[in-house]
């Protein structure tokens, strides 16, 4: 009668093999993307980031009684504000 290991035979892989897959989990927990990854995130993150400033800068100018949109706008578009 053959002998059996306690565990899963799912554990029976070459040690290469084992650390080949160590070491793609710790890239990927590092957070080691391309350059296309991080283009990409950036994105996702100024899109929305935009959208708050210009809606804060919104309501503001309605709370106050001032077009502080129009002011910002107005300021960005000249030589110095750009």
């Amino acid at each position: 009668m053959p002998q059996t290991r306690s565990g899963s035979n799912g554990d029976r892989r070459p040690d290469d093999e084992r650390e080949r897959t160590a070491e793609t989990d710790s890239q990927r927990q590092q957070g080691d993307t391309g350059p296309a990854e991080w283009f990409a995130g950036t994105a996702i993150r100024a899109g929305p980031t935009l959208i708050g400033v210009v809606l804060l800068l919104f309501a503001l100018g309605q709370a106050v009684g001032l077009p502080l949109l129009e002011l910002a706008t107005s300021a960005l578009t000249t030589r110095t504000g750009q």
